[in-house]
């Protein structure tokens, strides 16, 4: 498929054509009459059903090619995120308990804490944007997404303005047991 060139670019052809009726004569080469246009009054009159405009071959393999192209691109994609989804150990269903860690957290001290989240994107139903509290040597069970790192601050009194330290774990396998013990200072 070959493409006019005009002054140094090229523009694609057309992809409906103008046909006349039978009767009338042929038009030169790439001709289309203007909106204005009237054929002359000793010319055959047409046919009520003539089709005036037919598709050229170039735009019927534009059609074909947007019929099938986009199916086939639309479905690629989407075998791309499920296959991605799935090597990541999750799932492209966001309600999946595949994209969720089971965390526990263990208070291994003597003393009581309380917790909460530092980001927002470790908010849960049991560390929302109140504080948590664990008793001394007893543990506490929660899911959280599993492509966020856990960011939990751990406080002697429910302050967020006062916490003492922090503690910071990687929550990517399907279960995590961390200590209170293993906090640090946060940053």
């Amino acid at each position: 498929m070959k493409s006019a060139t005009l002054k140094g670019l090229t523009r694609r052809r057309p992809s409906w054509k103008w046909v006349p009726p039978s009767g009338w004569p042929t038009p030169p080469q790439d001709w289309t009459p203007s909106a204005t246009w009237e054929p002359p009054g000793d010319w055959p009159r047409p046919s009520p059903h003539h089709q005036w405009w037919r598709p050229t071959r170039s735009g019927r393999i534009r059609v074909i090619g947007l019929v099938v192209g986009i199916p086939l691109l639309t479905n690629a994609i989407l075998v791309l995120l499920v296959t991605l989804a799935t090597l990541q150990g999750g799932s492209v269903d966001p309600t999946d308990p595949m994209n969720f860690s089971n965390v526990t957290l263990v208070n291994d001290s003597a003393a009581t804490f309380y917790i909460g989240c530092s980001k927002p994107a470790c908010r849960t139903d049991i560390l929302d944007d109140h504080w948590q509290r664990i008793p001394a040597h007893s543990q506490l069970d929660f899911r959280v997404s599993r492509y966020e790192n856990l960011a939990i601050v751990v406080s002697l009194r429910p302050s967020r303005t006062s916490h003492s330290s922090c503690l910071s774990a990687d929550v990517t396998a399907p279960s995590a047991r961390i200590q209170l013990s293993s906090r640090g200072p946060c940053r």
